[in-house]
């Protein structure tokens, strides 16, 4: 037993010794453990076969541990308790910590329900849509949410899983499910008319891969829409302890995987969270977003070195301006409850402030279009304004010219009619009349 449970401390996993809930999220481990045990007596009995059997066994093995267990690595709903109502006190409700909020359940796009906590500040300056981490449920991260509506003064809206808490699930807990989920989160903010508020995405975890989803989802949506559209584009972007990618955290749970690394893809991996890759395509989006990370020095969970600070160095190659880094020297769930929280807020504080005093990207694209509309507006008010001007003196000009003096086409006034006749001296009886009544000469200009 001893021995069992030094190898799989080697191989970071738990012991198949340990409690039947872990046994059973873990149970490959027994199948790797007898694997291994075959390998051995193969190259203990038949030296030259063995080696080559060894190697194809081990290859074998690694492909089966991965397969069977990836899932268990990133969802773990029971982790402590499973709803909220289950929680320690302080933990179950905003209630509890006398914040006002609003239970709401929806549907995602695959008529999945979900539930989310709506947490509106009258005072808010920005809103914060949040991602929590693959363990545990949306009570456990009660107190950044208190943090960030009370400490940032922001509005939060606190997303639980399909599968965690209360939100149900029909089959497995999926990286598209989660992205689904996610979708009709933002979806459901949208409607709440507050789009005058700039949106901050705030991910913990796989969370973190969630909110980066989530954002590259909404740029490609809002690519070639014009005007008001663009609105549903969130404004920045916060990456807590974030994996960089499914095979990412398979070597670093299970560092004998290297040797099998170009099988760590589909269909061997069935959730890839390519985090990398999609921050990669929102950095080289024109819309590119402001993005603050998170970084925990001594996180267990996904080692910083091998994930998060691979984010921040992938997001600085392409969004060098918009990025920043707050490290911290705590473990993966210390940030908000640790003795470095004040650190937390502090740094969200500022980071949220350059999003408002950055403005809303579409804001001012809609504002800059409505002022050169409008003034083209006016513009052609004022030509019409003046056409009509000139228009009416020529009119009023016209109504106050005698018949005689009516402009000739050239442009020049034409001479009076003459009022007597030039050869007899009498007078025209009317101005249309155009011989002499008495001795018939044409009547002239006088």
């Amino acid at each position: 037993g001893r021995a069992l449970s030094e190898f799989c401390g080697v191989l970071q996993m738990p012991s198949p010794l340990s409690p039947p809930s872990s046994r059973a999220t873990f149970l490959p481990a027994w199948a790797l453990a007898a694997l291994v045990g075959v390998v051995g007596f193969c190259f203990a009995s038949f030296e030259p076969l063995g080696a080559i059997v060894c190697v194809g066994l081990i290859a074998v093995g690694l492909q089966l541990y991965v397969w069977m267990t990836q899932r268990s690595l990133l969802y773990l709903p029971d982790a402590g308790s499973r709803r909220p109502s289950e929680n320690p006190p302080g933990l179950r409700s905003p209630e509890e910590r006398d914040l006002p909020f609003r239970e709401v359940y929806i549907r995602a796009a695959d008529r999945v329900k979900i539930q989310m906590w709506w947490l509106h500040n009258p005072e808010a300056t920005c809103s914060v849509i949040y991602f929590h981490g693959g363990a545990g449920n949306i009570g456990h991260n009660l107190p950044v949410i208190e943090g960030l509506f009370s400490k940032c003064k922001a509005n939060v809206l606190a997303v639980e899983y399909r599968g965690f808490g209360v939100s149900v699930v029909f089959d497995d807990v999926t990286e598209e499910g989660l992205l689904k989920d996610a979708q009709a989160a933002h979806d459901w903010y949208r409607q709440q008319e507050l789009n005058d508020l700039p949106l901050v995405l705030y991910g913990k975890g796989i969370g973190g891969a969630v909110a980066i989803g989530l954002m590259k989802n909404c740029l490609d949506q809002s690519v070639g829409v014009p005007g008001m559209a663009s609105a549903h584009r969130p404004s920045a972007l916060v990456v807590e302890n974030a994996p960089c990618s499914m095979a990412e955290i398979v070597l670093s749970r299970f560092p004998l995987a290297k040797h099998v690394r170009p099988l760590l893809k589909p269909p061997l991996l069935f959730d890839e969270w390519r985090s990398e890759r999609r921050l990669g395509d929102i950095g080289r989006s024109s819309q590119a977003p402001l993005v603050q990370f998170l970084c925990s020095g001594n996180d267990e969970v996904f080692p910083p070195m091998a994930h998060t600070k691979r984010l921040f160095r992938t997001a600085m190659y392409w969004m060098e301006d918009t990025v920043s880094l707050c490290e911290f020297t705590g473990g993966h769930d210390d940030i908000p409850i640790g003795s470095e929280a004040e650190k937390l807020w502090s740094s969200l504080n500022k980071f949220f402030g350059k999003v408002v005093d950055r403005g809303l990207p579409w804001l001012q694209q809609v504002h800059a279009a409505q002022l050169a509309q409008q003034a083209a507006l006016d513009a052609a008010l004022a030509s019409e304004r003046a056409k009509e001007k000139a228009g009416g003196k020529a009119e009023r000009a016209r109504a106050a010219t005698p018949p005689g003096d009516a402009p000739g086409e050239n442009g020049t006034a034409p001479s009076r009619l003459a009022l007597f006749c030039s050869q007899c001296g009498e007078k025209f009886s009317n101005d249309s009349a155009k011989f002499c009544s008495q001795c018939g000469a044409k009547r002239g200009g006088g």
